[in-house]
């Protein structure tokens, strides 16, 4: 399911049930970000509520283009073993639109070295 379907799910959803509880947008919210993941090669995503940073894992098969992401970004710092560390504290939906940002700026960075 792409963004753009579950964007018509969630209009269905409200639609034929009302305003949708929290656990189901939720849910939605980690699908969305799940999609938005993958299509950037990222194979693994965490978060160390200790260090309030993300890590991202690409895929092997990737291209070293995400190491670029430090020097054009100082949120990102490259980690060893192929991943990047995006500092950010994440106390829940508050703060999704901030890792939703971040992810954009990998999507150019990934888009301008397909290129």
């Amino acid at each position: 399911t792409d963004n753009e379907e579950l964007d018509g799910v969630a209009e269905e959803l409200q639609d034929r049930f009302g305003r949708r509880p929290v656990e189901v947008d939720n849910l939605l919210l980690l699908v969305r970000l799940r999609n938005t993941c993958g299509g950037l090669g990222i194979e693994r995503m965490s978060y160390n509520h200790r260090s309030m940073s993300f890590a991202f894992q690409f895929y092997s098969d990737e291209d070293n283009w995400y190491t670029k992401a430090p020097l054009l970004d100082s949120r990102f710092k490259m980690g060893s073993g192929g991943f990047i560390s995006l500092e950010q504290t994440f106390s829940g939906k508050d703060d999704v639109e901030e890792l939703f940002d971040a992810l954009d700026t990998l999507a150019g960075l990934r888009e301008q070295a397909v290129r």
